[in-house]
């Protein structure tokens, strides 16, 4: 089924925007009720098999509590952002990691071909927009680096969906840049997460170990005044 736009082309309305389908402040600013709308939210937060089959995977028990990086991948405008974008001027607690991690994805980015990209968030730098997987992935699912990315072309493009054939390979080549700057500091939080668990450890063996050797002492005295 469809229906013709203003400009006589015809409209599917059928499918949803994924994107707007995670149960992160669903429903809100950014989506739409309108089946035929780019923006279509669903009937319901992860109404569809593919968000559904997203969740079950992130929050299943292989995979719960050991993801440390969430990267959303879209086109086009050339924009590197992090949660969260439902609202404006609105960040976890810990956004000056997420922004400075951003930062050198994107100058590892620009650093292939000179491709320049924004950094912010979604609402801060494009519009508000809620119900993201990456929004979802950080406050759902505890996941540190969480992005969303749009890919070139810019945004002055009229319609930069279909990419030209020459930029395909720059194209994947540039994000691979970003994305391993993102993996990288992933890599560092789990062996800094580890570390930590074996300081703590040490430490608690090491205060088992004082008092298991003060009861000792106070037994080798019990004995010698008894002697005595």
């Amino acid at each position: 089924t469809g229906k013709f736009d203003r400009l006589g082309k015809k409209r599917c309305c059928q499918g949803v925007d994924l994107n707007r389908n995670f149960d992160f402040h669903w429903g809100e600013a950014g989506t739409t009720s309108n089946p035929c709308a780019y923006n279509y939210r669903g009937t319901k937060a992860f109404s569809e098999p593919e968000t559904r089959a997203v969740r079950d995977m992130i929050l299943s028990s292989e995979m719960r509590g050991k993801t440390d990086a969430f990267i959303s991948l879209h086109t086009y405008s050339q924009m590197w952002m992090y949660p969260f974008g439902h609202k404006m001027k609105t960040y976890p607690r810990d956004v000056n990691d997420l922004r400075s991690v951003g930062r050198q994805a994107v100058l590892a980015l620009q650093s292939q071909f000179g491709t320049r990209f924004e950094l912010g968030t979604t609402a801060d730098i494009l519009y508000p927009a809620s119900g993201q997987s990456a929004d979802w992935a950080r406050q759902a699912a505890g996941i540190k680096y969480c992005y969303t990315l749009e890919l070139r072309p810019s945004q002055a493009a009229l319609n930069g969906f279909i990419l030209n054939r020459n930029e395909l390979i720059p194209t994947a080549k540039e994000t691979w840049a970003g994305v391993k700057v993102v993996i990288n500091a992933a890599l560092k939080l789990r062996l800094q997460n580890k570390s930590g668990t074996k300081t703590k450890k040490s430490a608690k063996t090491k205060r088992t170990g004082r008092r298991l050797a003060n009861r000792r002492r106070k037994l080798a005295q019990r004995r010698f005044d008894i002697g005595a």
